[in-house]
């Protein structure tokens, strides 16, 4: 049931009276106090009126005068109520210190009453009075380490009571927007778990550093450097100030010694982590058709003359010329068309009033994506003898044109790859330098070759 409630504006000084009785605001000086009550609206709910929604953009936090709420979010296609908050809790404040879209919807139960500070609000006086913006940050930090504790299954290991002990032994640590937290080859120094916040998982692959996952609220990391007693290998970095909970390496291993579902959970974590960046390695390394196409390619309208086109080949000397529809490819005259040309025995005049889809029919060319790799692509010219491919964007425009110049050169350096692991292709390495025609069929072999390395 949508919303249908009334606002209530009272007067400031009975506002005042009604929100120093509620815990979040009952320490704030009388100034900010009064400051803030004077913006607010109050609000009246029925039983199954949504206060809000999931995804919803989060423009106020809301506090409970009287009555009571659900919070439910979505969870296998069905809606499960994770938590019920009564007068005096409030809601909505993670969503705008995170400036994040809501993460649950929020159902009135009964007849409720709920203070309202919209986010414009909550700024200008958080600007004007630095004690409710640490309020609100302190409890922010509360109710997040409140909702892991009840949702991460690092936490969910233990009992109701052993979890009160656990959470205790962590460290909470505010560290700014593009920091370390973890470097690669520092010795593990305890278990993190991130607060809030985000960062970036990365390693250093051929000189380069690749980013292998990222790391959100509620994640855990720094578990497998303490399992196997061994350098960090991944350096994790904040992209925004961020809090993460430490526990201290010698807590860990006391910990770990006596909760086997605890390492467990890790272990299996630590996998799960381990396969995801191999994957993020692994598709990196694949070489995608752009890398070796060509760009700067001549092109010309469909309307183009045959002796225009053998003008432009031959002043430019350059193999073919594509034939575009504005920026998409519709056929391609190459230097094998020119032997058909020639054949037909045209005189000059027939040269310059005829295009080539005159002189040698529509014909489709063949295209790959830019994103292809260049496995798949050879595959494709090996099933239709061709001697180039062109490369179009997701919306087939042209990009460039991938020939057999571009496969030799990407083949030789394929080949000393494998040479370098296996010798015995050097023969095939010989034929390539003196057999272009081949150097398709050699491609693929190194190509199997290096994967079987």
């Amino acid at each position: 049931m949508v919303a249908n409630h009334e606002a209530i504006r009272g007067d400031a000084a009975a506002t005042t009276a009604r929100m120093r009785r509620i815990p979040l605001f009952s320490d704030l000086p009388a100034e900010a106090l009064a400051a803030l009550a004077g913006r607010v609206d109050s609000r009246t709910y029925r039983p199954g009126d949504i206060i809000a929604r999931a995804g919803d953009p989060a423009e106020k936090m809301f506090v409970i005068d009287s009555g009571s709420v659900k919070i439910t979010r979505t969870r296998d296609g069905a809606s499960v109520t994770v938590a019920h908050l009564c007068e005096g809790e409030f809601f909505g404040e993670v969503a705008i210190l995170a400036g994040r879209p809501r993460s649950s919807t929020i159902v009135a139960v009964e007849p409720t009453v709920l203070v309202e500070v919209s986010r414009a609000v909550l700024d200008d006086v958080t600007r004007e009075h630095a004690s409710v913006e640490r309020l609100l940050l302190r409890c922010y930090l509360d109710r997040m380490l409140d909702n892991l504790t009840r949702s991460s299954p690092l936490f969910t290991t233990f009992s109701a009571e052993n979890r009160r002990r656990f959470v205790d032994h962590f460290s909470r640590i505010t560290v700014e927007a593009n920091t370390d937290i973890l470097s690669e080859g520092q010795e593990p120094d305890g278990l993190y778990v991130m607060l809030s916040g985000d960062a970036v998982v990365s390693r250093v692959q051929d000189g380069q550093r690749v980013a292998v996952g990222a790391l959100e609220s509620g994640d855990t990391f720094g578990e497998m450097s303490l399992l196997e007693d061994r350098p960090v290998r991944s350096r994790i970095r904040t992209t925004r100030e961020s809090v993460v909970l430490r526990l201290p390496r010698p807590i860990f291993e006391v910990i770990a010694r006596t909760h086997p579902a605890f390492v467990d959970h890790l272990r299996a974590l630590g996998a799960r982590r381990v396969r995801e960046a191999d994957a993020a390695l692994d598709e990196r390394a694949v070489t995608r058709v752009r890398e070796l196409m060509t760009t700067g390619v001549h092109t010309v309208s469909p309307d183009t003359s045959m002796k225009r086109c053998l003008h432009i080949m031959r002043e430019e000397r350059i193999s073919c010329v594509v034939v575009c529809v504005g920026r998409v490819p519709v056929d391609i005259l190459s230097e094998r068309d020119l032997v058909s040309i020639l054949q037909m025995g045209l005189d000059a005049d027939a040269l310059t009033k005829r295009s080539p889809a005159n002189l040698l029919g529509a014909r489709a060319p063949l295209t790959a994506p830019a994103e292809q790799p260049v496995d798949q692509t050879l595959a494709v010219m090996l099933a239709n003898g061709a001697h180039q491919v062109l490369v179009v964007d997701a919306e087939g425009r042209l990009l460039g044109i991938v020939t057999q110049t571009n496969l030799l050169e990407y083949c030789a350096q394929v080949l000393i790859g494998v040479l370098n692991a296996d010798r015995a292709l050097e023969s095939a390495y010989l034929q390539l330098k003196t057999a272009p025609k081949g150097a398709l069929e050699l491609l693929a072999r190194a190509q199997r070759e290096l994967h079987c390395a």
